[in-house]
């Protein structure tokens, strides 16, 4: 298969030597939009032990779902999953999920069977639960489903109390546990362990089932002084979970004894490393004076902990590569001691616009990120095969080493706002999915899945791109 490559400067980057090391350039192997007249966005993507790329989103669009799927067609704007072979470029197999409402799927992880388990939230009354999956019980439900490496549902449950619930991210253990993390508005029915009192605006959660679907236990995260909201988990080999957000809560996050345990302000990014009983291990802050989200977490084999994000603040954050706030809205990027969560470096990643990085994840000696930015400059490497920037915001793949020096930046976007919410990584491929709200050139190269922009009223369509290594 033909791979598309922009070199940078008219040197080929495979012999570019200078602020990086030499290596082997990233290709952009595919790039494609995937939607109908209707909107969709692809939130997350994970490859399975096959290589399959798995992408869940949300989808209005009739038209996408293979034979035999669990549904055939949207209801309104429904939860999707798709499997894609990414050799042949080809749909395995797609689903749409959800009833009446509306439902979509923000977060997808692997168990070691290759099961696909999703997460995000609903406000459908039926299309959801599967037998003794619980009913809806708010406005707004969080949703946890699983569904066999073939496409058929396994089991699906609601989760949540009599407010709002949103699901956030998902994460699966090497014996099949499955954690979902997201936020509350409910202060009763949700918690049963550890901390079971509601903080009284909004608290994330961190909820566990069985591999068979069986529901085992919850805690609330948060206190009372703000909100709070779960966004990521990563489960290590000892089956310890680590949980990331932000939050307002002065108190009842981090542990005393833990390198950052004092709230600083207008919002802190946390870390949060539980036992499988959903007792607290560790806990800090992550931030400075401003504002700081983290977004996504992952853990590499010795069980460090990867965190990314975004922040305005100017100080008390970074510590090496890059230690200056580009343009008051940088992406950031850290990793912590598995044992106690101290920090083992820090670095902003961004130009002189917005840059914001969404997901991660860790394979051996190398971290893989996905985002966007508006920044025209400051972003992209060496080696990138799309180092110019489209207009709005464009997409970003990002390659660090496990130290957080910068291996790889490159754009992936139109002349509209571009968007990578996902990012997918195994030895020797990577991948990302996303939306677009209107580039209708920039994104789709020659004999991908879908090569023109469907529409949509927003208007959206999602994207994924598939990048050899």
């Amino acid at each position: 298969m033909f791979k598309y490559f922009v070199m940078a400067s008219g040197v080929a980057a495979t012999f570019a030597i200078g602020l990086q090391e030499a290596h082997a350039a990233p290709l952009l192997d595919w790039s494609s939009y995937y939607g109908g007249t209707g909107d969709e966005a692809g939130f997350d993507a994970n490859f399975n032990l096959a290589g399959e790329l798995v992408v869940v989103g949300v989808m209005s669009s009739n038209g996408f779902a293979t034979a035999g799927a669990h549904k055939g067609s949207p209801s309104a704007d429904d939860g999707f999953i798709a499997q894609i072979d990414p050799v042949t470029e080809m749909v395995n197999w797609h689903t749409y999920y959800g009833g009446t409402g509306t439902d979509r799927f923000r977060s997808v992880d692997h168990d070691s069977n290759d099961n696909v388990h999703a997460v995000g939230d609903t406000t459908s009354t039926t299309g959801v639960a599967s037998a003794g999956g619980g009913s809806l019980s708010g406005s707004s439900d969080a949703m946890v489903v699983k569904f066999t490496s073939s496409g058929g549902r396994t089991w699906g449950r609601y989760f949540g109390g009599p407010s709002t619930e949103t699901g956030e991210g998902v994460c699966v253990g090497s014996d099949g546990t499955v954690y979902m993390v997201g936020a509350t508005n409910s202060s009763s029915a949700v918690a049963t362990v550890n901390d079971t009192t509601y903080g009284g605006i909004q608290d994330g959660y961190l909820a566990k089932w069985s591999s068979a679907g069986v529901f085992q236990r919850a805690t609330y995260i948060g206190g009372s002084s703000g909100t709070t909201t779960a966004t990521g988990c990563a489960v290590d080999a000892n089956g310890d979970v680590v949980v990331v957000g932000y939050t307002e809560a002065n108190a009842g996050i981090a542990t005393p004894t833990s390198q950052d345990p004092s709230y600083n302000g207008s919002g802190d990014a946390f870390v949060i490393k539980y036992d499988s009983s959903l007792t607290p291990l560790w806990g800090r802050y992550f931030g400075g004076t401003s504002l700081d989200r983290a977004e996504a977490v992952d853990v590499d084999e010795d069980g460090d902990v990867y965190v990314t994000g975004h922040t305005q603040s100017s100080s008390g954050l970074a510590t090496n590569w890059d230690t200056i706030l580009g343009g008051g809205h940088d992406a950031f990027v850290a990793r912590f001691v598995s044992l106690n969560g101290n920090l083992v470096w820090s670095r902003y990643y961004g130009g002189s616009a917005i840059d914001e990085l969404d997901d991660i994840e860790v394979v051996e000696s190398s971290v893989y990120l996905s985002g966007w930015s508006t920044s025209t400059s400051g972003v992209t490497s060496v080696d990138s095969f799309d180092d110019i920037h489209g207009g709005g915001a464009d997409c970003l793949f990002v390659i660090l080493g496990n130290n957080g020096s910068t291996s790889h930046g490159s754009y992936i976007g139109g002349a509209s706002t571009d968007n990578c919410m996902g990012v997918a990584a195994e030895l020797g491929n990577a991948a990302v999915s996303g939306y677009t709200t209107g580039s209708s050139t920039g994104i789709a190269t020659p004999g991908a899945i879908q090569t023109s922009f469907g529409g949509g009223f927003f208007p959206w369509d999602a994207i994924m791109a598939y990048i050899t290594l």
